[in-house]
């Protein structure tokens, strides 16, 4: 972000996106009020926030179901991540293609090659699309396994008779108040680390 303006009047708001535009700017409008409306839509990109005036939701591009700005960056990574992925996926189409055309004029590659060459690079320009689920799968898998850990140690969660299975170990388990009070007390200690 190269700069931001606050506490602009609502007159000028759609004004300064307008001016940011003619600089050669991308420009990221967040709003969440009636007079933000004009603004939302001229902007590149529009956000706005849960709990904001339906004309604000209903003109933004990205509606955050928080009341904050907290996954601003997030939302910034995963937009850098997908415009990378398309550029490599457009690339891996592109580039064997290209070098299949000049194959046939200085190689003499016949129908078969121009065929495999081709459905050689669709495949991988898939493969690399279909890699960010791959993360975002690690990811679900990381957060479970954290979660399951912290439920282990509160003696919420134990191994059943059969392997692979989990139970809940109603027994010997404290009181869910106790349970709630051991698990915000672990995560303060974890986010202390």
């Amino acid at each position: 972000m190269d700069r931001y303006f606050a506490q602009v009047l609502p007159a000028d708001k759609a004004d300064y996106v307008e001016k940011l535009q003619r600089e050669g700017r991308k420009v990221c409008f967040v709003g969440d009020g009636i007079n933000d409306a004009i603004a939302l839509k001229k902007a590149n990109v529009s956000i706005s926030l849960r709990g904001a005036t339906s004309i604000a939701t209903d003109t933004a591009h990205v509606v955050f179901m928080e009341q904050s700005l907290g996954k601003l960056c997030e939302l910034r990574d995963i937009a850098r991540d997908l415009e990378r992925n398309v550029r490599n996926s457009w690339l891996m189409i592109l580039g064997p293609n290209l070098a299949c055309i000049g194959g046939v004029f200085t190689l003499g590659f016949g129908i078969g090659a121009s065929v495999v060459t081709n459905n050689v690079a669709a495949l991988a320009a898939l493969a690399n699309g279909l890699l960010p689920m791959r993360r975002v799968a690690a990811l679900e898998a990381e957060r479970r396994h954290f979660l399951e850990m912290e439920l282990k140690q509160s003696g919420f969660l134990c191994e059943a008779h059969a392997p692979g299975t989990r139970l809940a170990n109603i027994d010997t388990a404290p009181a869910t108040s106790d349970i709630l009070a051991a698990w915000r007390q672990q995560r303060t200690a974890l986010a202390a680390d």
